[in-house]
């Protein structure tokens, strides 16, 4: 999951992990995860007209955890365009030498105790927070629902200080959005957008729809612009944060509760 996710995201960091991650477990069921996969690749579109966004391939009780999981990555790998580098691999490593220092590093990522991960005892992280509208189908699995409703709670409640213009243009744009990249190789489109603003309003709405939409374009002139209205690290955290989340949530809140037929 999210490894394709992902890939269809274009998050070469996040594929190189996952992929490498995936390589050290033991091999699924022929047949399952490719069908997963390819769901996942399209998880981030708009179902198409007459399609039955229920009709999906896994077990109906396992929607809140493969959905859940879907959401996450669609969040941070725009977080990871914006603040890491292509790779975690050094540039000056070999390149026969990636995929051993890949698994390699996904073997040491794991839990040191090799036992199962328990849901739930990281809740208390965050505090206590009610289930975002459109992510019902959280509602079946406690820890996933809980653990949504915090993060998106602490995110949203950070970004409080994000203008109004902003806030209206982001949220007017996901709205219409299909799941694609805007058009045009260029950045002609976000100059467009964030025209009728305010001028002190442009450099945050302007790396707002960039996190959102084609993180892979945002410019250290970008940040920079930013910066000179908002100086610190928090402020700028918590903007493309809120902006990533937004557009995460989206994609989520197209998701339908699979039908008890889901294979």
């Amino acid at each position: 999951m999210a490894t394709e996710v992902s890939r269809a995201n274009t998050c070469p960091y996040c594929v190189d992990v996952h992929q490498a991650t995936l390589q050290t477990l033991p091999p699924a069921r022929a047949g399952t995860t490719d069908a997963v996969g390819a769901w996942a690749r399209t998880s981030g579109l708009r179902p198409e007209a007459g399609s039955d966004p229920a009709a999906v391939p896994f077990p109906a009780e396992h929607a809140p955890e493969i959905y859940g999981v879907a959401v996450v990555f669609h969040y941070i790998n725009r977080m990871v365009h914006l603040f890491l580098a292509a790779s975690p691999v050094p540039e000056q490593a070999p390149g026969f030498l990636r995929g051993t220092i890949l698994r390699t590093a996904a073997k040491a990522m794991r839990p040191a105790s090799g036992a199962p991960l328990q849901p739930g005892v990281s809740l208390d992280l965050l505090p206590e927070a009610p289930l975002p509208a459109g992510l019902d189908w959280a509602r079946g699995n406690l820890p996933v629902a809980q653990a949504l409703g915090r993060a998106v709670a602490a995110v949203t409640d950070s970004a409080r200080w994000v203008p109004p213009s902003v806030r209206e243009l982001l949220d007017g744009r996901l709205a219409e959005w299909d799941g694609t990249p805007p058009p045009g190789p260029g950045r002609a489109w976000v100059e467009e957008a964030v025209t009728d603003l305010p001028d002190a309003d442009r450099p945050a709405a302007r790396l707002a729809l960039l996190t959102a939409f084609t993180p892979y374009q945002v410019l250290d002139a970008d940040i920079a612009a930013f910066r000179e209205r908002h100086a610190g690290d928090q402020e700028l955290i918590e903007l493309t944060s809120w902006a990533a989340l937004s557009a995460a949530l989206c994609v989520g809140g197209r998701f339908a509760v699979p039908s008890p037929a889901a294979l």
